[in-house]
């Protein structure tokens, strides 16, 4: 059997890693000699090595209860190592192993985990951090347990809130991540280019209002949901897999005697400035149908309007412009910011909660916290880019930028140096689509929100 290597522990050394975890992992490089096979062409079964996964965690800055170091927090990494099989294709269960992390220098680590040694076959490497509880919880798995039965099953759970009270008292939050090719198992294995993806979603309440009109106190989560699978749905319909992005929401399996959705709300505190960040984390929620209002995902905000006596309430969706019910998705960040309170509101959350009429003007910022890669801050605004550059070859000249501002006035395209680069703002307003229309070029494009200003390099 193979050796099982000693596991994260928060009780030893911490390690952390940002918001965009690179692992080394998609593409398998394999070097091996005539010495490592029998005779019979088999491997022995006693044989094991020492996979090298490389991580590169570029920063974000931030200034709140958690950062985003917490936030990144690794405490144990597990790996679920899937055969393929001959013939069928079917990815099967072999067996699990733990990472360990080995090296720590700025933004770049290494962990190792100890593979059983195979030529003869092919495996795919299912990479799970901070999950070790909700694995556990399965009670073994199966041997040769189908990879697309074995993974809806690994499911976090939650009585409460989300722990993210401070620094040293914060829940690490489970992330997935897995290869795409199958590969053999060999001596000196470098595994390479795996993102990890969070698997719940944040969510931001802030007002550039000041508190004399209005003073933000409460905010109230109704209709979350008490567990959350790990792992997305990878197929078309839910997971962009170009983008590394989930399209739709990925459910655990619905219990009538234990239901998903909780009715009673979340409560959270707002002591100081106006905001709540870095606090309220949700599992994926599906949008509801038009007229389903009591049955959505949805937040209430307290606050005391114009120095009223009492506080006032009001319900604010995840609603797209056209106001109809977005998804809650994993690896999300949905920042609400009140632009504009214009009347008093309800006397209590749960009328605010049931009647929904709207008495404040709020922008709803939504970012794939893979793709905001580079962020730029000004006062409470920020302006977020998934690259600072673009590296065009030979055969590949077009390419998409995404952006997010939540400055109330948005973002533009505000200068282009090179005629023969050409940039168009997506239909969906998230983004820029870049093109060059040259054989080679070396220039940019920016992109301005207010007093904050992001330069794209491009390059061919």
């Amino acid at each position: 059997m193979f050796k099982r290597l000693q596991g994260l522990s928060a009780k030893g050394t911490t390690y952390y890693l940002p918001l965009l975890l690179l692992l080394m992992l998609s593409s398998c490089m394999v070097s091996h000699s005539d010495d490592d096979v029998r005779p019979d062409g088999k491997q022995p079964e006693s044989d094991v090595v020492e996979a090298t996964f490389s991580i590169q965690t570029p920063g974000v800055p931030s200034s709140y209860a958690i950062t985003e170091t917490d936030e990144n927090l690794i405490n144990e990494i597990d790996l679920l190592v899937f055969q393929e099989e001959e013939g069928t294709g079917k990815l099967l269960f072999s067996y699990k192993t733990e990472g360990v992390i080995t090296t720590d220098n700025n933004n770049t680590k290494e962990f190792t985990a100890t593979l059983k040694k195979d030529l003869a076959n092919k495996y795919i490497f299912v990479v799970l951090a901070n999950a070790r509880d909700a694995i556990n919880a399965l009670g073994g798995i199966a041997q040769t347990g189908e990879k697309d039965k074995v993974l809806p099953r690994i499911i976090t759970h939650l009585s409460d809130k989300w722990n993210a009270t401070s620094s040293s008292d914060f829940t690490p939050i489970p992330m997935w991540g897995e290869t795409t090719v199958p590969c053999p198992v060999s001596e000196n294995m470098s595994l390479t280019s795996l993102k990890l993806v969070r698997s719940v979603a944040r969510v931001d309440v802030v007002t550039s209002l000041p508190p004399a009109n209005f003073e933000l106190k409460e905010i109230y989560v109704y209709n979350w949901k008490n567990r959350g699978r790990v792992t997305p749905e990878t197929d078309n319909a839910n997971w962009d897999p170009v983008e590394y992005r989930a399209i739709k929401p990925s459910m655990p399996s619905e219990d009538p005697s234990d239901p998903i959705n909780e009715t009673v709300p979340l409560i959270y505190s707002v002591s100081s400035d106006n905001k709540l960040q870095r606090e309220i984390y949700l599992h994926e929620a599906e949008a509801v149908a038009d007229g389903k209002d009591l049955d959505a995902t949805c937040l209430v905000v307290g606050g005391v309007y114009n120095n009223s006596s009492r506080t006032s309430y009001y319900r604010i969706d995840f609603s797209n412009s056209d106001g109809s019910y977005r998804h809650v998705l994993r690896n999300h960040l949905y920042n609400f910011r009140i632009t504009n309170v214009l009347e008093e509101g309800y006397h209590t959350p749960d009328s605010a909660f049931q009647y929904k009429k709207m008495k404040m003007e709020v922008d709803i910022t939504t970012w794939n916290m893979v793709d905001m890669k580079e962020i730029a801050i000004e006062g409470s605004f920020n302006l977020s880019v998934s690259t600072g550059s673009f590296v065009f070859s030979s055969t590949v000249s077009s390419g998409r930028l995404y952006v997010t501002s939540d400055n109330p006035k948005g973002w533009y395209i505000s200068e282009i140096s090179d005629p023969k680069i050409i940039v168009e703002k997506t239909a969906d307003g998230n983004g820029v689509n870049v093109r060059v229309d040259a054989s080679s070029v070396n220039g940019y494009f920016c992109i301005t929100s207010g007093n904050l200003t992001k330069k794209i390099l491009v390059y061919k």
